[in-house]
C-alpha cells in the first residue's frame, strides 16, 4: 500500500485558485481538509485542465462566501451533518486505505466567547456520531491542539489541556502531530497579524489511536509562497504504507 497524505489548511477569508493549486502540488494529498474557502467547484472553471475538485464537500458559513471542504483523491465521499456548526464544520465518510473512515474538517467559532467551550460542544455533537468508527478530525481549532513540553514559555491554558485530555480518554482521538513528534517545541501554524511572531500552534488534525500510531511523519509547510497566500500555514501528515495497512 502507498503511504496516505492527509493535509489541513486555513486559507484565510475564502482562499484562491492558487491556495488550491499550491496546496494540491505541494503537500499532494490523498485527503485534503481546508477552512476559509469559497466553493471549490468554482475554481475549475478558471482552469484548462479541470482541478478535479468538483467531488469535495464544501457548505459556507451562514451567508459567508466562505466555508469548510473535504477533498479526497480516489474515493467518493458521503456528507455526514453536523447540526449547529454548518458551514464552520463539515464531515464526511470516505473509503481511507480500504477502510470506511469518518473525516471532518473544523473550524471553531467562538462560543461564549470561548474557543475551548466550542471544541468541546462540537465533541458533545461528534461523540454520538463517531462511536466507535475510524475517524480523523483536522483543521483550526483556535486553540493550541497538541501538549507542549514542560518549561515551554508558552504554556497551555487549563481548559485546552482539560480538552487534550478529553480527546484522548472519552475519544480515543490523539493530536497527530504528537504522534510524529513526542517531544519538542509545537511549530507555529498561525501567523496572527496582531502578533505574527507568537507560534501558535492552532492547526491539526486528530486521530484514532490506531491510524496515531501509523503516523511516520509530520511536517508544517512554511515560507514561500505559504506567507503570501495566507495567515495560516499547512499542515501535513503521511501514514507509512506497511503500517497504514496494518491500522487498517
Amino acid at each position: 500500500m502507498d503511504p496516505i497524505r492527509i493535509a489541513t489548511y486555513n486559507m484565510r477569508q475564502g482562499g484562491s485558485l492558487q491556495n488550491w493549486l499550491k496546496i494540491r502540488e505541494v503537500a499532494d494529498p490523498d485527503l485534503l481538509l481546508v477552512q476559509e474557502s469559497k466553493d471549490p467547484s468554482t475554481f475549475s472553471r478558471d482552469l484548462i485542465e479541470p482541478l478535479d475538485v468538483e467531488g469535495a464537500l464544501w457548505r459556507p458559513v451562514a451567508d459567508n462566501k466562505w466555508g469548510s471542504a473535504i477533498w479526497a483523491r480516489s474515493s467518493s465521499l458521503e456528507e455526514i451533518p453536523v447540526p449547529g456548526f454548518e458551514g464552520w464544520v463539515i464531515g464526511g465518510r470516505t473509503d481511507l486505505g480500504g477502510t470506511s473512515t469518518m473525516v471532518f474538517s473544523v473550524h471553531l467559532p467562538p462560543r461564549g466567547g470561548s474557543y475551548v467551550q466550542s471544541g468541546n460542544e462540537l465533541m458533545d455533537v461528534l461523540g454520538p456520531l463517531i462511536g466507535d468508527s475510524t475517524c480523523i478530525l483536522g483543521g483550526d481549532w483556535n486553540f493550541t491542539v497538541a501538549m507542549r513540553d514542560p518549561g515551554d514559555p508558552r504554556g497551555h491554558r487549563r481548559g485546552e489541556v482539560e480538552f487534550l485530555l478529553r480527546m484522548v480518554d472519552e475519544f480515543a482521538l490523539v493530536p497527530a502531530w504528537r504522534a510524529a513528534h513526542p517531544e519538542g517545541k509545537l511549530p507555529q501554524t498561525l501567523r496572527w497579524m496582531r502578533d505574527p511572531r507568537t507560534p501558535y500552534h492552532c492547526d491539526g488534525v486528530f486521530m484514532t489511536e490506531a491510524l496515531a500510531s501509523q503516523v511516520t511523519s509530520a511536517e508544517v509547510l512554511s515560507g514561500p509562497p505559504w506567507l503570501t497566500l495566507s495567515d495560516h500555514n499547512p499542515v501535513v501528515f503521511e501514514l507509512g504504507p506497511t503500517a497504514a495497512a496494518e491500522a487498517f
